[in-house]
């Protein structure tokens, strides 16, 4: 996935009535992406990725989604 917001990330599962996960870790694997790994949510089918769209929280956009544990992101990576 391709995105220019900040580096600062949420995970929140995709059913709208189960806890957010738990034990989020991000781990840069080269300058422009990082891993996400958390923790599974009991009965989640899958996992809404969002990373905050201003430099120190607020509002959050989505920038993906997926249904394991993990998701790469390409932070600050323009497609051109």
């Amino acid at each position: 996935q391709v995105s220019a917001f900040s580096s600062e990330v949420t995970v929140s599962p995709v059913a709208v009535a189960l806890a957010a996960p738990a034990n989020v870790v991000v781990t840069a694997l080269s300058p422009s992406r990082n891993q996400i790994a958390f923790a599974a949510v009991a009965n989640a089918q899958g996992y809404a990725v969002q990373r905050a769209t201003g430099a120190s929280g607020g509002e959050f956009a989505q920038i993906g989604t997926t249904t394991g544990t993990t998701y790469v992101d390409s932070v600050g990576v323009v497609a051109g």
